[in-house]
């Protein structure tokens, strides 16, 4: 036989039996000691709650809760139906009258609509409930905004059962601290333990005050025993109180243990349609104690719940079904109840599944496999592990490469003495030239101040037009109105986010000076059909020249933005050679990087001297100083001459020397492996019907493979936006490129619309960029996978409904 696998076993921590023994030594074993008030402190700091008092059990905190709100005889007092008979019973013990609620189906807690509608009906008949019991069922936050402003509406007091939910959150609050009473438990099955045991939480001392004196007999205060009222033996004892101080310490790797196991669960199930989890919403943050599954036998084959439960029994490991709801249970059968129908549904179809924070690797996958094979499908195959024991997986979204090569370069520099511009930037310079194709190369402090410094150089200001997509970073459009001139921002392709020559040719007037196309994701833009345009006779009759530099082009300059596309091709050849001037960018985020710089790549038509512009915009790139400091350096060299107010612009040495690692391997290793990374998300997103898969090589094109553009067929921007916190929520750090220009509040003052580019707005609201870098692996790709169908899987059921 299999060694047992347990729905939810106790988890200690070793660091219980310091504080047990403690209790010994010091002989403090009776209901108080300082194991009792060190625990209750750490749950009042931990909680962020003035008030805690430590008790026997979850359901004597409930007792006690009720009998602080006054809850009597006759009373009635409101409960979900769907949860654990503890949560109603002590209603019962005061003889009082349980009102049994139904659930809504994203949470599967209370349905706010029903209480609502249970308040009314109530009302109707001169009833004012003395308490709503909210549960925060498996961990799982209930919807509390809703719940919370009905109960003052009709002015009830809520009690919150977080017996399942320690360590949850709604809006960034724990669980348990909304309501005027919270409930813990910490029984041997919960996320932490005393074996036995619970807690009372409020923010009103005095309830805590009195359940201390009700759960120590109700003694009053007196030489001898005197009572006056009725009390209990609800007090913690301080021996059991020691575990929980142990286990308090280890709290927060617990929940993410457990938070970890639903990732696995619903990263290896999600595939399989008829299977569903419970909703984590975006303002809400569950603990996870059980993962629970629905078994939808219609979309299964007729596989139930119950068919999973036994083949996980079969191989010794414990599932159980969901709640059987209250107003099902023979002793409840005559309840006050308002019933919808969603708790039947969901006893009839649902499995908890084994949760413990203890729970390795292979116990999980053995648990998938087995609910796997007797769902029908195929057996789970894992070659490394995924999941952090504390925190789950991580996917970053483009961490750079660095590594001892990198590294052992930059030391080389530094030791070198020569740290600014020198002679490893002169050395990129031309190794950028070799591979490009282009002639002349300048590196410079970023992108932004190429662009800049280009724009500049032809003469841009104010009165000047510049044409470029308003899909773009917004770099693209700050340095054109650095220069004073403006920015018109024009629409892009429905199916590449590129520029529209259509629309670029729509905005040319006579003020036009520079186009400016965007290459997104490292796919060019169409630079012959945009070169055909600006040298059509008409066009170029339109262009005004005002300076010598534009009346010896003769035409519109087109200026390359081709910060994702180094490497990247166009009818066979480079970018860097396929537009008057491009400029590269090499920020920490691009597949080439120096941690911070760009390059501009010279191109330009005879009769250019590309020799003669190089060395202006050198100048230009450092305050119009007529030497570097290689250059004044040299003997006899020291003195120079400021010709223009230019820009601090200039490329390190010691930035240089990175991407003098990068680009030696680039084509043979990064550009290799990003390949692969895109033909794995193409592979695997292909059997989604919601996914629609970037362009990124043609018959005239290939891309540098910079950034993996998905699209969500039919998503709105909310959609997408809520997608995207699921996929963070995972660990799995997906991104946007780009937020159209026109929709930030900069350019929204200058008179620019979104609705004026609503191609650009339609793909930035599906758009999600998905993880792409040298170091992924094969396990990250299907991970990033998985959490993006979970996502819309999640999304898109929650707003069917």
């Amino acid at each position: 036989m299999k060694q047992k696998i347990w729905l939810s076993p106790p988890h200690m921590s070793g660091e219980e039996m310091k504080y047990i023994n403690e209790a010994f030594d010091t002989n403090w074993i009776s209901p108080m000691g300082p194991n009792i008030d060190c625990f209750e402190k750490q749950l009042v700091d931990y909680l962020n709650i003035r008030s805690v008092a430590a008790l026997s059990s979850g359901t004597a905190a409930i007792h006690l809760a009720l009998q602080l709100l006054n809850v009597c005889q006759g009373d009635y007092v409101i409960s979900s139906t769907f949860t654990f008979s503890a949560s109603v019973n002590p209603i019962a013990y005061l003889k009082a009258i349980p009102v049994l609620i139904d659930s809504e189906p994203d949470t599967w807690n209370m349905d706010p609509d029903i209480l609502r509608f249970a308040l009314e009906d109530l009302s109707k008949k001169g009833i004012r409930p003395k308490a709503i019991i909210v549960i925060h069922l498996y961990g799982m936050p209930a919807k509390l905004n809703k719940i919370i402003e009905i109960a003052r509406e009709f002015n009830v007091p809520i009690i919150e059962d977080a017996a399942e939910a320690l360590g949850s959150k709604y809006k960034n609050q724990y669980v348990g601290t909304f309501g005027e009473i919270g409930i813990l438990s910490f029984n041997g099955n919960k996320i932490i333990t005393t074996s036995g045991g619970g807690a009372l939480i409020s923010n009103n001392k005095d309830y805590v005050v009195r359940a201390r004196f009700l759960a120590t007999q109700a003694r009053d205060d007196a030489p001898h025993y005197q009572h006056t009222e009725i009390g209990y033996n609800y007090r913690m004892s301080n021996i059991v109180a020691g575990i929980g101080r142990g286990q308090m310490e280890y709290l927060e790797e617990r929940v993410h243990a457990r938070r970890a196991n639903k990732l696995f669960y619903s990263l290896y199930l999600n595939d399989i349609s008829g299977i569903d989890f419970q909703l984590e919403l975006p303002e809400h943050f569950s603990n996870y104690w059980l993962t629970c599954i629905l078994v939808d036998p219609e979309k299964t084959g007729g596989i139930d719940h119950e068919v999973v439960r036994l083949a996980l029994d079969k191989e010794n490991i414990e599932a159980r079904p969901l709640w059987k709801p209250m107003h099902l249970q023979p002793v409840y059968k005559d309840a006050v109840k308002y019933i919808n129908h969603i708790s039947e549904d969901l006893f009839n179809k649902g499995l908890c599944l084994p949760s413990g924070s203890n729970l390795n690797e292979d116990d999980k996958i053995r648990i998938i496999n087995i609910v796997r094979k007797s769902l029908k499908k195929e057996d789970l195959v894992i070659s490394e592990s995924i999941h952090s024991k504390k925190l789950g997986v991580k996917v970053p979204f483009s961490p750079p490469r660095m590594d001892r090569q990198v590294i052992a370069s930059v030391e080389k520099t530094l030791l070198s003495g020569w740290i600014t511009t020198g002679p490893k930037t002169k050395k990129f310079e031309g190794m950028l030239s070799a591979y490009c194709g282009n002639k002349e190369t300048l590196c410079v402090s970023s992108a932004t101040n190429g662009l800049e410094l280009i724009l500049r150089w032809f003469g841009v200001k104010p009165g000047d037009e510049v044409i470029l997509p308003s899909y773009t970073y917004c770099a693209t459009g700050n340095v054109v109105l650095r220069c004073g001139a403006k920015p018109v921002l024009v629409d892009i392709n429905s199916n590449d986010f590129l520029i529209s020559l259509t629309e670029i040719e729509r905005h040319i007037t006579n003020r036009t000076k520079v186009i400016i196309p965007v290459d997104f994701g490292g796919l060019t833009c169409d630079y012959d059909e945009i070169a055909k345009l600006v040298n059509r006779p008409d066009i170029k009759a339109m262009f005004n020249p005002s300076n010598e530099t534009q009346k010896m082009l003769g035409r519109i300059l087109v200026l390359s933005d081709a910060a994702h596309s180094l490497g990247a091709t166009y009818k066979g050849k480079r970018t860097g050679t396929i537009a008057d001037t491009t400029v590269f960018s090499f920020h920490a985020v691009k597949n080439l990087t120096t941690a911070e710089g760009g390059a501009i790549a010279l191109n330009l038509p005879d009769p250019f001297n590309l020799e003669d512009i190089y060395k202006t915009l050198r100048i230009s790139s450092l305050h119009g100083q007529t030497k570097d400091a290689l250059m004044k350096s040299t003997d006899g060299e020291w003195k120079y001459d400021v010709v223009a107010p230019g820009l601090k612009a200039n490329m390190t040495d010691v930035l240089a020397s990175i991407g003098l690692v990068e680009l030696e391997r680039y084509e043979s290793e990064t550009l290799k492996k990003l390949r692969w990374v895109f033909r794995r998300y193409d592979e695997l997103l292909k059997a989604y019907s919601w996914a629609e898969l970037p362009i990124y090589k043609t018959a005239d094109k290939e891309t540098s493979y910079h950034i993996y553009a998905l699209r969500l067929s039919n998503a709105t921007e909310k959609q997408r936006d809520r997608v995207i916190r699921v996929c963070h929520k995972m660990g799995v750090m997906v991104n946007v490129h780009f937020i159209p220009l026109s929709m930030f509040s900069a350019y929204k003052k200058l008179g620019y619309k979104i609705t004026q580019t609503p191609v650009a707005y339609e793909a930035f609201s599906r758009e999600i960029s998905l993880p792409v870098y040298y170091d992924i692996s094969e396990e990250k790709i299907r991970y990033v996978v998985s959490a993006l169908a979970m996502g819309v899987k999640e999304v898109l059921s929650e707003d069917a409904k």
